[in-house]
């Protein structure tokens, strides 16, 4: 089936559709929309370029990912109340 005749089917379903429906297309076209213009906050770019300069100081410094995680699972499990 062509794309045209895709979208004709759509358009037309979409019109009757129930509201179950229509809140599901419509998420499914923001989450394209916004994986698109994916911005990162100012404080999410500021904490990146922190941890980026301080790897390119020191690339030594961090762990690999299996020390770490063995270092975590050491560690107490505390839930708070």
């Amino acid at each position: 089936m062509q794309i045209d005749e895709l979208r004709k089917q759509i358009h037309g379903y979409i019109d009757q559709a129930d509201d179950r429906f229509v809140n599901l297309v419509h998420a499914m076209m923001m989450a394209d929309l916004d994986e698109a213009t994916f911005e990162i906050s100012e404080e999410t770019k500021k904490l990146l370029d922190d941890r980026l300069h301080a790897h390119q100081q020191n690339p030594n410094a961090g762990s690999p990912l299996n020390e770490a995680f063995a270092r975590i699972k050491q560690q107490p499990y505390n839930v708070a109340s």
